[in-house]
């Protein structure tokens, strides 16, 4: 689905059903090895995933190490974002050349509950989830989350900086399944200010998924 979502200068990978419990490379086991069974299946998911993506870009044999924050530690001139949850995994990849940030997020099609909704959206936001519920949408606030940890993908690797989920604010628009992200309190003296993103985004009968390609260049 992803790459409905991201040009085609971005590759996708999904996890296969091997990948989750076929152990990855030595460096990279090293890091889940106290890890319960749930968070190693998901990270070898992730690394084989990853080593698929990055072969395209002939980069080869690869140890995709976290770093900050957990982040994955892309080879440089590469730029990447990892999401998994239940079943489902997948990696995007793009050259640096053309993209300055990638985020995706894929999230379980159920809505977020009342408490949660108060952490995660402004009040603006919480108006306009109200709004749409009350249509049937019930998918809309996970859409909220989703979009936001994509926002997150983006923001973090580029300032090192991790934004709370209300220091964001978006504008969906359903028609397009798009949607426009403003930074409303950014990092001070970020390495890279960034004061807006926009995304696009997809939902299915099982799974809500959101995707920012921030690019170099016009697309």
């Amino acid at each position: 689905m992803f790459e409905t979502l991201l040009p085609a200068c971005a590759k996708v990978v999904v996890a296969k059903d091997w990948m989750w419990n076929t152990p990855v490379f030595q460096e990279e086991e090293a890091f889940i090895e106290r890890a319960v069974e749930k968070r190693r299946r998901e990270f070898r998911a992730s690394r084989h995933s990853a080593h698929e993506a990055l072969s395209v870009f002939e980069h080869n044999d690869f140890r995709l190490l976290p770093g900050g924050g957990r982040a994955p530690q892309w080879p440089a001139g590469i730029v990447g974002a990892v999401t998994h949850t239940g079943q489902f995994c997948a990696v995007a990849i793009a050259a640096a050349q053309e993209c300055r940030g990638l985020g995706i997020d894929a999230e379980q099609n159920s809505p977020l509950s009342d408490e949660l909704k108060q952490m995660i959206c402004t009040p603006s936001e919480q108006a306009w989830v109200t709004e749409q519920e009350a249509a049937g949408k019930l998918w809309v606030s996970k859409l909220i989350f989703s979009a936001k940890e994509s926002v997150h993908k983006v923001y973090y690797p580029l300032n090192q900086y991790t934004l709370d989920f209300l220091d964001a604010e978006l504008v969906i628009d359903l028609a397009a399944c798009s949607f426009h992200a403003r930074i409303l309190k950014p990092v001070v003296n970020a390495s890279v200010p960034i004061h807006s993103l926009k995304g696009r985004f997809f939902v299915d009968d099982q799974l809500v998924y959101s995707a920012i390609f921030y690019a170099n260049e016009p697309i």
